[in-house]
């Protein structure tokens, strides 16, 4: 997968695009309200198609907002030098378009003091198979525990169409500089406001009796099995298109492994209660996909035991599984 534009207009080819929240596409470049659909949800998120690490991502409450953030983002880009080109380069001439996406607010954990949980599943592709990872990873980030309340809250206040005059206005005093200058004259909120990492847990699925009890682990593996079984053929040829030539990487046993053969996604889930079902307590939807993901460091992380253990066996059942194939 290429920026994050490229998941859903994947998804939407294969049929799979109920596996995640509804998504529309905005140009880079869009200028007008009428080029906006009606909002999934107030908030909806806006997601950069080359974001990471939380910058990138807001809260919006109306057009205005989206026009603002995407009229300031599209300022930096032409003010870098060669910015535009080197994306059209990189992306088959096209410049990647800005997702406009669903809020689900992930369930709250009574055990952990309403703390919202986010998951993280991973998916290996090597040669034509496609595999999942059989343990699911939790985050707590306490530090979001009031987040909805403060969303509420500024939805009142700005989730109206003419938000751009009026008794409203308000500065954007946001904690970095750089978000004040992307989100303009409107009002959303960047997703890293508050945002402490240090603040975050990272434990087992299987370790949260709560997830357990609700069935959230199935849940999750329905979701993953029913989306990548269908994205699976699209994945492939996607991998294919930058293997690269074969390269030797141990003389002494022989093995020729073909540069990217083995890829690697960390995919990203909410769960949320389900109100139409009548058979499954928790709905899974994917929210991202991320194909260059990166393991936390026990040093600087909170973490428990297991999880821990489980970021060893993860790495050596990766690597074991690519020798196994690639031999």
């Amino acid at each position: 997968l290429d920026a994050k534009d490229h998941l859903y207009q994947v998804a939407c080819q294969c049929k799979m695009e109920s596996y995640m929240p509804q998504s529309f596409l905005l140009a880079w470049d869009c200028t007008r309200k009428d080029e906006i659909p009606d909002f999934p949800s107030y908030p909806a998120l806006l997601k950069a198609p080359l974001g990471s690490g939380g910058f990138g991502l807001y809260f919006v409450y109306s057009k205005f907002d989206v026009l603002e953030v995407i009229r300031c983002h599209r300022k930096r880009a032409e003010e870098r030098d060669g910015f535009l080109e080197e994306l059209k380069r990189d992306y088959e001439g096209r410049v990647p378009s800005w997702t406009l996406q669903r809020y689900i607010p992930s369930l709250k954990l009574k055990e952990f003091d309403m703390c919202k949980c986010q998951i993280r599943a991973y998916i290996v592709l090597c040669d034509e198979e496609l595999f999942l990872y059989p343990t699911f990873e939790v985050r707590l980030p306490y530090w979001d525990i009031p987040l909805d309340d403060i969303l509420s809250e500024e939805f009142e206040l700005f989730g109206n169409e003419d938000n751009s005059v009026g008794n409203n206005i308000q500065e954007n005093k946001w904690s970095d500089p750089v978000e004040c200058e992307c989100v303009g004259a409107g009002h959303a909120r960047p997703y890293n406001e508050g945002r402490n990492k240090s603040r975050t847990r990272r434990m087992l699925l299987e370790e949260i009796s709560e997830l357990v009890d609700y069935g959230a682990a199935q849940a999750v593996h329905n979701c993953m099995m029913g989306c990548f079984h269908g994205l699976k053929d699209q994945l492939s040829l996607q991998k294919m298109k930058y293997s690269g030539l074969s390269l030797p990487v141990n003389e002494s046993l022989g093995v020729l492994v073909k540069s990217a053969s083995v890829a690697v996604a960390g995919v990203d889930l909410v769960v949320s209660r389900n109100s139409n079902k009548e058979h499954e307590l928790l709905s899974a939807h994917i929210v991202e996909v991320n194909n260059n993901p990166a393991m936390p460091s026990p040093r600087k992380h909170s973490m428990s035991v297991k999880y821990k253990q489980h970021l060893a066996q993860l790495s050596a059942s990766i690597c074991a599984l690519a020798f196994r194939h690639c031999r």
